[in-house]
């Protein structure tokens, strides 16, 4: 029993963060991606890519965030993506292209400035189980997004 214990510690996988505002929880129960303290940015920190699953990626505390730009998640295994109350004006269309879609239910975009979503393929949309976006002033979405989303909770 104590050499499954020691292995468990000694062969924990690496944090995917390059930012150093960034870090991992990594426990036995679930695994988080926290970013605390950016300040005014542009865009969402660069990530490396991970076959480990992450229960949550949070974005909080002291951070505004301009846009979410293309491939901002791309190579992570995330279940939720936490980005509320962060003043992000513009989500790109491919924003979570290359983000492990059989794994992502939750997306949180709530208490933001976004004025546009831009319709595309949809294919994230289409797999996650909760899109938070209260509080998201003046949003328009395509009729098709809103469709696929009520087929998917039938």
């Amino acid at each position: 029993m104590a050499c499954l214990v020691l292995a468990a510690v000694t062969a924990q996988p690496d944090c995917p963060v390059l930012d150093v505002r960034c870090s991992c929880e990594i426990t036995f129960y679930d695994n988080s991606i926290n970013c605390r303290g950016l300040g005014n940015v542009d865009d969402i920190p660069r990530f490396n890519s991970s076959n480990l699953k992450f229960e949550a990626l949070e974005i909080s505390q002291h951070t505004a965030i301009r846009t979410v730009q293309a491939l901002a998640f791309s190579g992570l295994r995330v279940r939720k993506v936490l980005l509320p109350g962060l003043t992000i004006l513009f989500i790109s269309i491919d924003a979570f292209v290359g983000l492990d879609t059989s794994y992502l239910e939750e997306i949180h975009i709530d208490d933001n400035a976004i004025s546009t979503i831009p319709a595309g393929e949809c294919c994230v949309v289409i797999k996650i189980q909760v899109l938070k976006m209260k509080y998201v002033f003046k949003i328009h979405l395509m009729y098709f997004v809103f469709s696929i989303l009520l087929t998917e909770q039938q």
